[in-house]
């Protein structure tokens, strides 16, 4: 497998057109090569961006998200949010290279994926081809972020080993691979956080990934709370807490 950083020109709070600047930056796309894009990059291309000054980011992420959780751990307090199936500090709302604007979540990713998705296969000629949507995110016990995905397209998420043998033959009853937050994990570390420039990276020869042309969205990956394995310590965690 091989990832390549693409730096691009400044995407321009509160909005500027992303698929111009993916086809200025991209080229030479081939068969089985999945385009990674930051989610800041789609929200400010969607104009979701809002003057910081003014502005209360509380209020914001409590709008934004499915569920808050405000967290005072001295010198710190902060939001915890879920959105788009996905634990985030103030729901993914961030103030870094965005001028003086929060750049909120992007709207409908699944929908952005495919919308740029399809864009770039049409002009790059290519059949087998997908497009995922990356965020950074915080991970419980662990410092520093990593990424992950919160939309994808043109490939199937999860790849299934419930019912294959391992290597000495027993049958795997639970496993399978998050494909997109496993690839969105590791083009975060060729994307960088800081003054890179590159919201962009290209994967190619992705090794057993699945390529599909069917609708995706989040009930492909996300799992419901009462069905997640985490669930009885998260609880019993906030209660102790």
């Amino acid at each position: 497998m091989e990832i390549a950083p693409i730096r691009t020109r400044a995407l321009e709070p509160p909005q500027d057109d992303l698929k111009a600047v993916l086809d200025e930056s991209l080229t030479g796309l081939r068969e089985r090569d999945i385009v990674m894009i930051t989610s800041k990059v789609v929200a400010i291309d969607q104009g979701r961006c809002v003057k910081q000054e003014g502005a209360d980011r509380d209020a914001l992420t409590r709008a934004e998200s499915d569920q808050v959780v405000e967290v005072e751990h001295p010198p710190y307090r902060f939001l915890l949010a879920v959105k788009h199936g996905t634990i985030f500090a103030y729901a993914g709302i961030d103030d870094s290279n965005s001028q003086e604007y929060y750049v909120l979540p992007p709207e409908r990713p699944f929908a952005a994926a495919e919308e740029v998705g399809r864009h770039l296969r049409e002009r790059h000629g290519v059949k087998e081809f997908g497009v995922v949507i990356t965020d950074s995110h915080l991970t419980p016990l662990r410092r520093g972020v990593t990424g992950t995905s919160v939309g994808f397209w043109g490939i199937e998420p999860l790849r299934d080993y419930r019912g294959t043998p391992d290597i000495f033959g027993h049958l795997l009853e639970h496993t399978q691979t998050n494909i997109p937050d496993s690839l969105a994990s590791i083009c975060s570390m060729v994307m960088g956080e800081g003054d890179e420039q590159t919201p962009v990276a290209v994967v190619s020869n992705p090794g057993n990934v699945d390529f599909t042309d069917r609708p995706t969205g989040p009930r492909d990956i996300e799992i419901p709370l009462e069905e997640d394995l985490f669930a009885p310590f998260l609880r019993k965690f906030g209660e102790k807490s």
